[in-house]
């Protein structure tokens, strides 16, 4: 093995967990991200069901 693929599988061998820390942390923050905005639906939902009620009840 060369000198120079020596050198290269060494940098690379050095710059793995930092690759593997930075795609966790991106799956992590779209997971997070993705709960947050379910959670968001889900109170405009709750937020809509109220008003539909409130609305439909003035009515009756």
């Amino acid at each position: 093995m060369t000198l120079l693929a020596r050198l290269f599988l060494l940098v690379l061998l050095a710059v793995l967990p930092a690759l593997g820390i930075q795609a966790y942390s991106v799956f992590q923050f779209r997971a997070e991200r993705a709960e947050e905005v379910a959670a968001q639906a889900e109170r405009l939902l709750h937020l809509v069901e109220g008003s539909r009620r409130g609305s439909s009840t003035a009515r009756g």
